[in-house]
C-alpha cells in the first residue's frame, strides 16, 4: 500500500515530536523530576512508528531485509557499544564484566544486564526482535490475516499472564502499528488496540505484578497519542503545520532535516 505525501508528512512531525519528548525526558529524569515518566512514552511512540511504516510499505525478500537491517542497526551500535566499552576501560575498568560485554555486543543484554553507561540501549533486543519476527508476521498475514493477528496477540497476552516482561508488550505496541499501518483504511486496528489493551489490563488485576499497570498506560497511550496526532495531521495543510511547530523557522523545516539525515520518511524507520 503506498503513502501519501500528507501521511508521510504526518510521519514526520510525529517523529520529531517524540524526539524531543525523549529529549526533554532524559533532561528530567536527571533533575529527578518524576514528569519524566510522562513524557516516557515518547519509546513506546516509536516502537508503534516503526511498525506502522513497515505495515504500509512491504518487507520485500527476507534476506535483502535482514541485509539492510544489520547494516543500518549492527554497525552503529557496534561502534557505540565498543566506545562505551573503550572509556569504561580507561576511567571504570572494575566496572565492567566479560558476561555484560558479551551480552552487550550479541543483544542479550535483557538477560546479561546493560553495561555501565550505555543503559538507554535495552530496547535494541526489542526491536531487533521484532525486525526477526516481522517477515514471517507478514507472509502469515498474507495468506490468513484474520486467524494470524489473532493468533498471534492471543500468545502475546498468555505469555504475559504467565511470564510478564515489558519487553513483551513493547513488542505488542510494534506489531499493533504494522496491523495499523497495513489497515490504515480500517477501523480494525482500533478495535484490536481497544481488546488488546483491555486483556492486558485485566492480566494486571488477575496478576497484581508490581509495575504492569504503569507498562500498560504506557503501551495504550502511546498508542492513542499516534492516532490522535496522525489523524489531526491529516487535516492540516502541510506548510501551515510545520510552520506552527517549529514558529517559522525555515532552517528548522523538518521533512527536508528528515531527509537530510535519513531520507523519505517512510524508509526511515
Amino acid at each position: 500500500m503506498l503513502i501519501t505525501n500528507k501521511e508521510s508528512y504526518a510521519l514526520c512531525v510525529i517523529r520529531w515530536i517524540t524526539c524531543i519528548m525523549i529529549v526533554v525526558c532524559h533532561i528530567l529524569q536527571g533533575l529527578d523530576n518524576k514528569r519524566a515518566w510522562y513524557l516516557n512514552v515518547g519509546v513506546q511512540i516509536f516502537f508503534f512508528l516503526s511498525g506502522f511504516i513497515y505495515g504500509i510499505k512491504k518487507v520485500g525478500p527476507v534476506r535483502n531485509f535482514y541485509y539492510k537491517r544489520f547494516l543500518k542497526i549492527y554497525i552503529p551500535y557496534w561502534a557505540l557499544v565498543s566506545l562505551g566499552i573503550i572509556l569504561l576501560f580507561i576511567f571504570s575498568p572494575h566496572s565492567l564484566s566479560v558476561k555484560q560485554v558479551i551480552g552487550q555486543y550479541l543483544l542479550l543484554n535483557t538477560f546479561t544486564g546493560n553495561i555501565p553507561g550505555l543503559n538507554h540501549l535495552w530496547f535494541m533486543p526489542v526491536i531487533v526482535g521484532c525486525y526477526v519476527i516481522l517477515p514471517f508476521f507478514e507472509k502469515a498475514i498474507n495468506r490468513s490475516p484474520k486467524w494470524s493477528i489473532c493468533i498471534f496477540f492471543s500468545l502475546l497476552v498468555i505469555v504475559s499472564i504467565f511470564h510478564y516482561h515489558p519487553d513483551v508488550l513493547w513488542a505488542a505496541v510494534y506489531f499493533i502499528g504494522y496491523v495499523c499501518g497495513r489497515y490504515k483504511k480500517s477501523n480494525i486496528f482500533i478495535l484490536l488496540s481497544a481488546v488488546f489493551t483491555f486483556l492486558l489490563v485485566k492480566c494486571n488485576i488477575i496478576s497484581l505484578t508490581p509495575g504492569i499497570q504503569s507498562d500498560v498506560l504506557h503501551a495504550a497511550g502511546a498508542i492513542v497519542c499516534f492516532l490522535i496526532i496522525f489523524k489531526l495531521l491529516l487535516y492540516l495543510p502541510e506548510k501551515q503545520t510545520f510552520d506552527w511547530i517549529w514558529g517559522g523557522w525555515g532552517i528548522l523545516y523538518t521533512y527536508r532535516i528528515t531527509n537530510l539525515f535519513s531520507g523519505h520518511c517512510r524508509y526511515c524507520i
